[in-house]
Protein backbone atom coordinates (compact mmCIF):
# COMPACT_ATOMS: atom_id res chain seq x y z
CA UNK A 1 0.00 0.00 0.00
CA UNK A 2 1.30 3.07 -0.67
CA UNK A 3 2.81 5.48 2.05
CA UNK A 4 -0.54 8.38 2.90
CA UNK A 5 -0.17 11.43 4.57
CA UNK A 6 -3.52 12.38 6.72
CA UNK A 7 -4.51 15.80 7.32
CA UNK A 8 -7.91 17.00 9.40
CA UNK A 9 -9.20 20.48 7.92
CA UNK A 10 -9.85 22.82 10.96
CA UNK A 11 -9.53 26.42 8.92
CA UNK A 12 -13.12 26.90 9.08
CA UNK A 13 -14.94 29.58 10.88
CA UNK A 14 -17.20 27.73 13.42
CA UNK A 15 -19.47 30.22 13.00
CA UNK A 16 -23.18 28.24 13.81
CA UNK A 17 -21.52 26.55 16.24
CA UNK A 18 -20.11 30.08 17.98
CA UNK A 19 -17.29 27.76 19.23
CA UNK A 20 -14.31 26.19 17.63
CA UNK A 21 -15.56 23.17 16.25
CA UNK A 22 -11.93 21.20 16.43
CA UNK A 23 -12.23 21.39 20.19
CA UNK A 24 -15.54 20.09 21.29
CA UNK A 25 -15.12 17.15 22.66
CA UNK A 26 -15.73 13.67 21.39
CA UNK A 27 -14.69 9.74 23.30
CA UNK A 28 -12.82 12.30 25.37
CA UNK A 29 -10.48 13.87 22.66
CA UNK A 30 -11.30 17.17 20.51
CA UNK A 31 -12.80 16.76 17.57
CA UNK A 32 -9.83 17.22 15.39
CA UNK A 33 -7.11 14.16 17.88
CA UNK A 34 -9.98 12.05 17.72
CA UNK A 35 -10.43 12.42 13.64
CA UNK A 36 -6.68 12.39 13.03
CA UNK A 37 -6.57 8.89 15.35
CA UNK A 38 -9.03 7.41 13.22
CA UNK A 39 -6.42 8.31 9.98
CA UNK A 40 -3.56 7.04 11.87
CA UNK A 41 -5.45 3.79 12.62
CA UNK A 42 -6.79 3.57 9.03
CA UNK A 43 -3.31 3.60 7.54
CA UNK A 44 -1.70 7.38 7.24
CA UNK A 45 1.96 7.31 8.29
CA UNK A 46 1.65 10.66 9.77
CA UNK A 47 -1.12 13.07 10.63
CA UNK A 48 -1.20 16.64 11.01
CA UNK A 49 -3.92 19.42 11.72
CA UNK A 50 -4.20 22.39 8.94
CA UNK A 51 -5.94 25.76 9.91
CA UNK A 52 -5.52 29.30 10.35
CA UNK A 53 -5.85 29.78 14.54
CA UNK A 54 -2.96 29.44 17.02
CA UNK A 55 -5.54 27.64 19.29
CA UNK A 56 -4.86 24.42 17.34
CA UNK A 57 -1.61 24.00 19.62
CA UNK A 58 -4.17 23.22 22.47
CA UNK A 59 -4.27 19.73 20.37
CA UNK A 60 -1.78 17.08 20.69
CA UNK A 61 -1.95 16.32 17.27
CA UNK A 62 0.93 18.56 14.93
CA UNK A 63 -0.10 21.32 13.24
CA UNK A 64 0.79 23.26 10.22
CA UNK A 65 -0.89 26.61 9.55
CA UNK A 66 -2.78 27.42 6.68
CA UNK A 67 -1.13 31.06 5.24
CA UNK A 68 -3.35 31.60 2.39
CA UNK A 69 -5.78 34.46 2.79
CA UNK A 70 -9.25 32.67 2.05
CA UNK A 71 -11.13 30.54 4.74
CA UNK A 72 -12.19 27.89 2.00
CA UNK A 73 -11.62 24.20 2.41
CA UNK A 74 -9.48 24.29 -0.77
CA UNK A 75 -7.09 27.01 0.83
CA UNK A 76 -6.51 23.66 3.47
CA UNK A 77 -6.25 20.88 0.86
CA UNK A 78 -3.60 23.22 -1.36
CA UNK A 79 -1.25 23.98 2.09
CA UNK A 80 -1.71 19.98 2.83
CA UNK A 81 -0.70 19.34 -0.96
CA UNK A 82 2.56 21.74 -0.24
CA UNK A 83 3.44 20.26 3.07
CA UNK A 84 3.40 16.66 2.06
CA UNK A 85 6.51 14.42 1.32
CA UNK A 86 4.34 11.41 0.61
CA UNK A 87 2.43 11.28 -3.10
CA UNK A 88 -0.55 11.31 -1.83
CA UNK A 89 -2.77 12.21 1.12
CA UNK A 90 -5.73 11.64 2.74
CA UNK A 91 -8.31 14.90 3.86
CA UNK A 92 -10.58 14.75 6.55
CA UNK A 93 -12.81 17.88 8.06
CA UNK A 94 -12.34 18.58 11.63
CA UNK A 95 -16.49 18.22 12.50
CA UNK A 96 -17.14 14.41 11.06
CA UNK A 97 -16.56 12.77 14.92
CA UNK A 98 -18.70 9.70 13.55
CA UNK A 99 -15.79 8.56 11.03
CA UNK A 100 -13.84 5.37 11.82
CA UNK A 101 -10.86 4.01 11.01
CA UNK A 102 -12.44 0.85 8.66
CA UNK A 103 -13.97 4.20 6.34
CA UNK A 104 -10.53 5.70 6.52
CA UNK A 105 -8.57 2.10 5.45
CA UNK A 106 -11.50 1.48 2.56
CA UNK A 107 -10.29 5.43 1.31
CA UNK A 108 -6.65 5.26 1.68
CA UNK A 109 -6.63 1.37 -0.32
CA UNK A 110 -8.26 2.68 -3.04
CA UNK A 111 -6.84 5.01 -6.10
CA UNK A 112 -5.58 8.53 -5.81
CA UNK A 113 -8.56 10.93 -7.14
CA UNK A 114 -11.66 9.41 -4.53
CA UNK A 115 -13.69 10.91 -1.87
CA UNK A 116 -16.26 9.27 0.26
CA UNK A 117 -19.75 9.63 -1.10
CA UNK A 118 -21.41 10.87 1.84
CA UNK A 119 -18.89 13.05 2.76
CA UNK A 120 -17.12 14.78 -0.36
CA UNK A 121 -14.65 16.20 1.96
CA UNK A 122 -13.27 12.88 3.05
CA UNK A 123 -11.34 12.41 0.02
CA UNK A 124 -8.15 10.75 -1.08
CA UNK A 125 -5.55 13.34 -3.72
CA UNK A 126 -2.64 13.02 -5.31
CA UNK A 127 0.41 15.52 -4.58
CA UNK A 128 0.43 16.17 -8.35
CA UNK A 129 -3.14 17.63 -8.35
CA UNK A 130 -1.47 21.24 -6.64
CA UNK A 131 -2.42 22.74 -9.78
CA UNK A 132 -6.05 22.07 -10.07
CA UNK A 133 -6.80 22.71 -6.43
CA UNK A 134 -4.78 26.20 -6.74
CA UNK A 135 -7.37 26.80 -9.84
CA UNK A 136 -10.46 25.70 -8.21
CA UNK A 137 -9.61 28.04 -5.24
CA UNK A 138 -8.75 31.39 -6.72
CA UNK A 139 -11.78 30.54 -8.99
CA UNK A 140 -14.21 30.02 -5.23
CA UNK A 141 -15.26 26.96 -6.86
CA UNK A 142 -17.10 24.97 -4.24
CA UNK A 143 -15.82 21.37 -2.49
CA UNK A 144 -18.71 19.86 -4.31
CA UNK A 145 -17.37 21.38 -7.78
CA UNK A 146 -14.27 20.24 -7.16
CA UNK A 147 -15.22 16.52 -6.57
CA UNK A 148 -17.73 16.65 -9.38
CA UNK A 149 -16.68 18.92 -12.32
CA UNK A 150 -14.82 16.57 -15.00
CA UNK A 151 -15.03 13.27 -13.55
CA UNK A 152 -11.82 13.63 -12.68
CA UNK A 153 -12.69 11.85 -8.94
CA UNK A 154 -14.68 9.11 -8.28
CA UNK A 155 -16.63 8.02 -5.44
CA UNK A 156 -15.93 4.84 -2.96
CA UNK A 157 -18.81 2.28 -2.30
CA UNK A 158 -19.89 2.98 1.22
CA UNK A 159 -23.12 3.36 3.08
CA UNK A 160 -21.64 4.75 5.86
CA UNK A 161 -23.33 8.78 6.61
CA UNK A 162 -20.88 10.79 7.84
CA UNK A 163 -22.80 13.99 8.69
CA UNK A 164 -21.16 17.05 9.64
CA UNK A 165 -21.48 18.47 13.01
CA UNK A 166 -21.78 21.98 12.33
CA UNK A 167 -23.90 24.01 15.02
CA UNK A 168 -25.67 22.77 18.48
CA UNK A 169 -28.52 21.49 16.49
CA UNK A 170 -26.95 19.04 14.76
CA UNK A 171 -26.14 17.03 18.46
CA UNK A 172 -30.17 16.71 19.71
CA UNK A 173 -30.23 13.04 19.79
CA UNK A 174 -33.16 10.71 21.51
CA UNK A 175 -32.34 11.33 24.66
CA UNK A 176 -31.90 7.56 25.94
CA UNK A 177 -29.26 7.45 22.95
CA UNK A 178 -27.80 10.43 24.43
CA UNK A 179 -27.52 9.45 27.62
CA UNK A 180 -26.39 6.03 27.15
CA UNK A 181 -23.48 7.01 24.82
CA UNK A 182 -22.36 9.41 27.52
CA UNK A 183 -22.11 6.54 30.19
CA UNK A 184 -20.37 4.81 27.16
CA UNK A 185 -17.27 7.61 27.44
CA UNK A 186 -18.51 8.64 23.54
CA UNK A 187 -20.90 10.92 22.52
CA UNK A 188 -20.71 14.66 22.60
CA UNK A 189 -21.43 17.25 25.79
CA UNK A 190 -22.93 19.93 25.19
CA UNK A 191 -21.62 21.82 28.05
CA UNK A 192 -18.43 22.10 25.29
CA UNK A 193 -20.63 24.63 23.66
CA UNK A 194 -19.74 27.32 26.16
CA UNK A 195 -16.67 29.73 25.54
CA UNK A 196 -16.20 30.06 29.28
CA UNK A 197 -13.88 27.21 29.74
CA UNK A 198 -11.59 27.87 32.42
CA UNK A 199 -12.53 24.34 34.33
CA UNK A 200 -11.92 22.54 31.17
CA UNK A 201 -9.05 24.54 29.79
CA UNK A 202 -6.91 23.25 33.70
CA UNK A 203 -8.19 20.22 32.83
CA UNK A 204 -6.78 19.93 29.24
CA UNK A 205 -3.50 21.18 31.05
CA UNK A 206 -4.06 17.74 33.13
CA UNK A 207 -3.81 20.19 36.44
CA UNK A 208 -4.73 19.79 39.61
CA UNK A 209 -6.63 22.40 41.95
CA UNK A 210 -5.47 22.21 45.78
CA UNK A 211 -8.04 22.42 48.06
CA UNK A 212 -7.26 22.84 51.08
CA UNK A 213 -4.43 25.66 50.29
CA UNK A 214 -4.32 29.50 50.72
CA UNK A 215 -1.41 30.66 48.41
CA UNK A 216 0.33 34.15 49.42
CA UNK A 217 1.05 36.65 47.01
CA UNK A 218 4.63 36.92 45.92
CA UNK A 219 6.68 39.86 47.55
CA UNK A 220 7.59 41.16 44.09
CA UNK A 221 3.61 41.58 42.99
CA UNK A 222 2.83 42.85 46.72
CA UNK A 223 5.86 45.53 45.64
CA UNK A 224 3.12 46.76 42.86
CA UNK A 225 -0.01 48.48 44.61
CA UNK A 226 -2.34 47.82 41.65
CA UNK A 227 -1.61 44.43 41.39
CA UNK A 228 -1.72 43.70 45.20
CA UNK A 229 -5.29 45.07 44.97
CA UNK A 230 -6.25 43.14 41.96
CA UNK A 231 -5.43 39.91 43.40
CA UNK A 232 -6.40 40.74 46.83
CA UNK A 233 -10.15 41.56 45.28
CA UNK A 234 -10.36 37.86 43.82
CA UNK A 235 -13.29 35.83 45.58
CA UNK A 236 -11.08 32.93 45.99
CA UNK A 237 -7.63 31.73 45.60
CA UNK A 238 -6.00 28.23 45.09
CA UNK A 239 -2.83 26.09 44.23
CA UNK A 240 -3.03 25.00 40.89
CA UNK A 241 -0.73 21.83 40.78
CA UNK A 242 1.01 20.81 37.18
CA UNK A 243 3.42 17.75 37.07
CA UNK A 244 6.62 20.08 37.13
CA UNK A 245 5.52 23.23 38.81
CA UNK A 246 2.52 25.26 40.67
CA UNK A 247 0.71 28.19 40.07
CA UNK A 248 -1.31 30.49 42.62
CA UNK A 249 -5.07 30.84 40.59
CA UNK A 250 -7.49 33.83 41.75
CA UNK A 251 -10.83 34.09 40.74
CA UNK A 252 -12.92 36.59 40.31
CA UNK A 253 -15.56 36.46 41.51
CA UNK A 254 -15.24 32.94 42.56
CA UNK A 255 -13.67 29.75 41.41
CA UNK A 256 -16.96 27.98 41.33
CA UNK A 257 -18.82 29.34 37.96
CA UNK A 258 -17.80 28.60 34.82
CA UNK A 259 -18.33 32.08 33.74
CA UNK A 260 -15.79 33.30 35.90
CA UNK A 261 -12.68 35.25 35.34
CA UNK A 262 -9.41 33.23 36.29
CA UNK A 263 -6.02 34.24 36.14
CA UNK A 264 -3.07 31.63 37.15
CA UNK A 265 -0.43 33.22 38.21
CA UNK A 266 3.48 32.40 39.46
CA UNK A 267 6.93 34.61 40.11
CA UNK A 268 9.80 32.64 40.51
CA UNK A 269 12.49 34.75 39.02
CA UNK A 270 12.44 37.09 35.49
CA UNK A 271 9.24 38.22 35.08
CA UNK A 272 5.73 37.16 36.55
CA UNK A 273 4.21 34.34 34.35
CA UNK A 274 0.09 34.88 34.01
CA UNK A 275 -2.36 33.53 32.16
CA UNK A 276 -6.16 34.50 31.64
CA UNK A 277 -7.65 30.64 31.83
CA UNK A 278 -10.94 31.87 30.93
CA UNK A 279 -10.02 33.24 27.65
CA UNK A 280 -9.17 29.59 26.56
CA UNK A 281 -9.37 28.29 23.35
CA UNK A 282 -7.90 31.56 22.85
CA UNK A 283 -4.04 32.29 23.92
CA UNK A 284 -3.87 35.00 26.45
CA UNK A 285 -0.71 34.88 28.46
CA UNK A 286 2.34 36.94 30.05
CA UNK A 287 5.69 36.04 30.74
CA UNK A 288 5.69 31.98 29.58
CA UNK A 289 8.77 30.53 28.73
CA UNK A 290 10.97 27.11 28.31
CA UNK A 291 10.94 26.72 31.86
CA UNK A 292 7.70 27.11 32.66
CA UNK A 293 5.74 24.22 33.17
CA UNK A 294 5.89 21.42 30.25
CA UNK A 295 2.20 21.59 29.40
CA UNK A 296 2.24 25.40 28.99
CA UNK A 297 4.62 25.45 26.23
CA UNK A 298 1.88 25.38 23.22
CA UNK A 299 1.60 29.29 24.66
CA UNK A 300 5.29 29.31 23.76
CA UNK A 301 4.56 27.66 21.02
CA UNK A 302 1.32 30.03 20.00
CA UNK A 303 3.50 33.36 20.16
CA UNK A 304 6.10 32.32 17.59
CA UNK A 305 3.02 31.35 14.81
CA UNK A 306 1.61 34.41 15.50
CA UNK A 307 4.77 36.57 15.04
CA UNK A 308 5.58 34.10 12.45
CA UNK A 309 2.61 35.77 10.77
CA UNK A 310 3.77 39.56 11.17
CA UNK A 311 7.71 38.74 11.21
CA UNK A 312 8.23 41.41 7.80
CA UNK A 313 6.61 44.40 9.92
CA UNK A 314 7.96 43.57 13.27
CA UNK A 315 11.28 43.42 12.13
CA UNK A 316 10.90 46.59 10.27
CA UNK A 317 10.27 47.68 13.72
CA UNK A 318 13.08 46.13 15.50
CA UNK A 319 11.26 43.78 17.54
CA UNK A 320 12.66 39.95 17.49
CA UNK A 321 11.32 36.84 18.24
CA UNK A 322 13.05 36.72 21.58
CA UNK A 323 11.61 39.66 22.71
CA UNK A 324 8.06 38.30 22.32
CA UNK A 325 6.80 37.76 26.29
CA UNK A 326 3.31 37.90 25.78
CA UNK A 327 0.35 36.83 23.80
CA UNK A 328 -3.20 38.28 23.80
CA UNK A 329 -5.09 36.44 20.96
CA UNK A 330 -3.81 37.87 17.87
CA UNK A 331 -2.02 40.65 19.72
CA UNK A 332 1.86 40.34 21.25
CA UNK A 333 3.81 41.72 24.01
CA UNK A 334 7.17 42.79 23.66
CA UNK A 335 9.82 43.49 26.15
CA UNK A 336 12.76 46.18 25.19
CA UNK A 337 14.64 48.40 27.30
CA UNK A 338 12.07 47.73 30.43
CA UNK A 339 9.14 48.96 29.25
CA UNK A 340 6.39 46.76 27.38
CA UNK A 341 4.81 47.03 24.43
CA UNK A 342 1.91 45.75 22.34
CA UNK A 343 1.95 44.91 18.84
CA UNK A 344 -1.93 44.93 17.37
CA UNK A 345 -1.90 43.43 13.83
CA UNK A 346 -4.28 45.04 11.12
CA UNK A 347 -6.10 42.98 8.20
CA UNK A 348 -5.98 45.92 6.39
CA UNK A 349 -3.00 48.22 7.06
CA UNK A 350 0.34 47.74 9.06
CA UNK A 351 -0.15 46.72 12.72
CA UNK A 352 0.24 49.13 15.53
CA UNK A 353 3.02 49.30 18.51
CA UNK A 354 1.69 50.95 21.74
CA UNK A 355 3.66 51.28 24.87
CA UNK A 356 2.20 49.77 27.93
CA UNK A 357 5.03 51.63 30.31
CA UNK A 358 7.64 50.14 32.59
CA UNK A 359 7.01 46.00 33.79
CA UNK A 360 5.18 47.31 36.63
CA UNK A 361 2.80 49.66 34.82
CA UNK A 362 1.76 47.18 32.22
CA UNK A 363 1.48 44.56 34.88
CA UNK A 364 -1.33 46.86 36.20
CA UNK A 365 -3.12 46.84 32.87
CA UNK A 366 -2.14 43.21 31.85
CA UNK A 367 -3.88 41.93 35.39
CA UNK A 368 -7.03 44.75 35.47
CA UNK A 369 -7.72 44.02 31.89
CA UNK A 370 -7.29 40.32 32.46
CA UNK A 371 -9.07 39.57 36.03
CA UNK A 372 -12.26 42.05 33.91
CA UNK A 373 -12.69 39.88 30.25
Amino acid sequence: MRQTTGYVLCGGRSERMKYPKSLLRWQNKYFADHIAQQLYEGGCAKVFLVGKESFLHHCTTPYIQDTTSKYHPLSGILTALQHSQTEQICISPCDIPTITSDEVDRLVRSNPLTYHPHNPLLCLLHRNDITRVRNYLYEDNSIYDFVSIGNELHSISSETKLPNYNCPEDFIMDKKEENHKIKEGQGFAMKHLSTSGWKHHVSSLNAEIVEESWPKISASLSNIPPVKQILESAGRSRYLSFEDGQFSIYGYPDLIRDSSKVLAVRHIGGLPEVIALHRFPTFVAFGIREDSPQCLHKYVNATQDTYNKYQDHLLSLDFSLSQAVGIEGENLLFSRNNEIFRYRPSKNALGKIESLGTIAQALSTIFLHWSQQ
